[in-house]
Order: structure tokens, then sequence, then C-alpha cells
């Protein structure tokens, strides 16, 4: 903000406004053009970007992992003894 005023300072006058009203204007201007490029970007979290590639799995998915680790641990411990 402080290079802005800098650059503009050859248009200053105090036959036209005394300095406070300028410089008022020049940040309006410059945080009115901040905010509106602030609009035209998008961010994305990190955590959409992770739930895009790794998806998280569906209860029906989840319910058959349980089944399938159930079955798994059981013939696994009948094989323990032998």
């Amino acid at each position: 903000m402080f290079e802005t005023v800098m650059c503009k300072y050859y248009s200053f006058s105090e036959e036209k406004s005394n300095f406070e009203v300028w410089l008022f204007a020049i940040v309006r201007n410059v945080l009115t053009d901040y905010f509106q490029g602030q609009k035209k970007r998008s961010y994305t979290s990190l955590d959409s970007l992770l739930e895009l590639i790794f998806p998280k799995p569906s209860p029906e998915e989840l319910d058959i992992r349980e089944d399938n680790n159930q079955t798994l641990f059981k013939e696994l411990s009948k094989h323990e003894g032998a």
C-alpha cells in the first residue's frame, strides 16, 4: 500500500482535497481491488483434495471389510495351534 501511495503522490493536489482525504481514497481503492481479486480466486483445502484421491469407504464397504477381517482372523486362529 505504501508503494501505491508513493507512486500516486504526483496526483495529490491541495486545491482538490486535503492530504487525509486523498490518502483515504487511495487506501480504499487498494483494499477494494484486493478483495475483488480474492473473490476471483478459489481455494481448495488439502483435506478435500485427499478426499478426491482417497475417497472414504461407504458403510457397506466397511462392513464387507470387517466381515473379511473376521473371517481371516478365524482362519488364522485355527492354524495357530497346528
